[in-house]
């Protein structure tokens, strides 16, 4: 039988270990690179730019004030006709043209991206003809004037002696008027959809917004009809809503372009 003895185990010296001397040599510390770029600047939330509607509006504005004619530039008043005789009230304010425009384009509820969109503002309890009005003077009911006609004769100044007597500023779109009974409180105001004229051409355009017909035959075509003058169903007078939903966008507003999103997104 093979021997099983374990081999000797060989004791080491405890001293004979620690052979290792200190070290002379140094050894160079590697060099970092130090990073120069500076830290980023913390994003800044987006800022919104001033909507293009706004500069649009006050650049007809600025343009018409500036076209004035010199009997137009001061206070505004007068007899209620001509509106350019100066007028001041009794605590010694006046109104301008210029204010008076400014005070307007503040007023404008929607934002318009071109002239045959409607510039909407909000009628007044008073104004129970469904016409947006405002006091020019300290005079008396002489001196409150319908919005509407103020913006047409800033727009066409020479016409302001052609509107002595039964001249009418007719609205070619079927917004010109407040409802409350049918929920519409807002009145258009731009003079783009205007016409001056006499009484009775002012009920045949009252009489086509009403009608059912297939075609407009005015000109220019009223702004409830497409370029070819055919009603739009959207212009209908027995429309309760102050926005159009359909595919046209006939109010040409913000809010009929998000409506027309979520409907085609409830159509998809």
């Amino acid at each position: 039988m093979p021997s099983l003895k374990r081999p000797a185990l060989t004791l080491l010296d405890p001293n004979a270990l620690n052979t290792t001397e200190p070290s002379t040599s140094t050894r160079p510390l590697k060099r970092q690179k130090i990073d120069h770029t500076p830290d980023p600047e913390p994003a800044l939330p987006p800022t919104r730019p001033e909507p293009e509607p706004t500069n649009f509006i006050d650049s007809h504005f600025i343009a018409w004030v500036d076209a004035l004619p010199e009997s137009m530039v001061g206070p505004l008043g007068g007899d209620g006709t001509q509106l350019k005789m100066p007028m001041t009230s009794e605590d010694g304010r006046s109104l301008t043209w210029k204010k008076l425009a400014e005070r307007l384009t503040g007023k404008i509820i929607n934002l318009p991206r071109t002239d045959n969109d409607c510039w909407f503002i909000a009628a007044g309890l008073g104004d129970t003809s469904g016409y947006a009005t405002v006091k020019i003077a300290a005079a008396g009911n002489r001196n409150k004037w319908t919005v509407h006609r103020i913006m047409y004769f800033l727009m066409h100044p020479e016409e302001i002696d052609e509107a002595r007597g039964a001249k009418h500023c007719s609205h070619r779109c079927n917004r010109g008027r407040a409802d409350t009974l049918k929920g519409i409180d807002v009145c258009c105001i731009n003079p783009h959809h205007l016409r001056l004229c006499d009484g009775a051409e002012n009920q045949d355009h009252k009489g086509c917004k009403r009608s059912q017909a297939a075609w407009c035959p005015h000109e220019p075509k009223c702004i409830f009809t497409n370029d070819e003058g055919f009603w739009l169903p959207c212009r209908n007078t027995t429309s309760r809503s102050t926005l159009c939903v359909c595919e046209m966008d006939c109010l040409g507003d913000r809010a009929s372009e998000d409506a027309a999103d979520v409907a085609s997104g409830e159509e998809e």
